[in-house]
């Protein structure tokens, strides 16, 4: 029985027990992938290219006092 390992962009990865499976599965844009090909390592973000920016908003505080009744 083949074991088949396939990887899809969106969906990750899956195993195929049969070629039929594999076949049908590639043409709905799975690829086939060998787990024991070295895998390539993304840069870490403090290796990153470009500046990471936060684009939150920075917090200015409570509000306004709230009146004391008298």
């Amino acid at each position: 029985m083949p074991i088949i390992y396939l990887k899809h962009a969106k969906h990750g990865a899956k195993v195929a027990i049969s070629v039929l499976e594999a076949d049908l599965d590639k043409r709905n844009g799975w690829v086939e992938f060998d787990v024991n090909a070295p895998v390539e390592e993304k840069p870490s973000l403090t290796e990153a290219k470009t500046p990471i920016i936060n684009a939150l908003p920075t917090r200015r505080g409570r509000g306004r006092p709230q009146p004391q009744g008298d």
